[in-house]
């Protein structure tokens, strides 16, 4: 099977110095046969010494933690426990002041908007989350910390804030059903009014 293998060009330019005749190729197979050979040995040695069961037992107490952590299940419990912390004005003053910054399509950084005002200071956010799961974040390999960081805050914030627009809109509904049903009790409930007589000396 033929391989494409690159080498840079000032690697080669080196081994030309040294020696002009030199069949790269070669060097190639004899550098690949030699690591397979030296991985062939260890490998046999490792499982002569009886190290699968002690890699075995190192995987059975190892506490670092294998499965993603459900950020948007943390937000969804974040969220909700902040809405049950804070009272109506609170509530209020939340979307009066963040309305324009809230759109879960909006590309800005919104990590630091998350928890609100007037949080729970018993209540948790993105920041305390992360801390918990730093064992799992230190340790993912999929992609750099950055790029899992970067994840993590993307799934929190987008559902933290999808939860808290979810209650604004049925916050809303009931003020609209209570505004109505107490509008049309007002209107049931006011006597009718006669157009006025005119007094006798005004007929005349």
């Amino acid at each position: 099977m033929r391989l494409g293998i690159n080498v840079p060009n000032e690697l080669l330019e080196r081994v030309k110095a040294i020696r002009p005749e030199v069949n790269v190729s070669q060097i190639c197979r004899d550098a690949l046969a030699e690591h397979v050979r030296q991985t062939e040995r260890v490998r046999a040695q490792v499982s002569a010494d009886g190290m699968r069961e002690h890699a075995l037992r190192f995987a059975s107490e190892d506490k670092a933690p294998m499965i993603e952590p459900d950020w948007a299940g943390m937000a969804q419990e974040d969220v909700r426990d902040w809405i049950y912390w804070i009272d109506a004005e609170e509530w209020e003053e939340f979307w009066d002041y963040w309305y324009d910054s809230i759109n879960p399509n909006d590309n800005r950084d919104l990590t630091w908007l998350v928890g609100g005002r007037g949080a729970n200071p018993n209540g948790k956010r993105l920041v305390d989350r992360m801390r918990e799961n730093e064992d799992w974040i230190m340790r993912h390999e999929a992609n750099s910390i950055s790029d899992t960081c970067n994840k993590a805050e993307s799934e929190y914030v987008s559902a933290w804030i999808t939860y808290a627009i979810e209650v604004r809109q049925m916050h809303e509904k009931h003020r609209w059903d209570k505004l109505r049903k107490l509008t049309s009790e007002k209107e049931m409930t006011t006597p009718f009014r006669q157009e006025p007589e005119l007094p006798p000396h005004l007929l005349d």
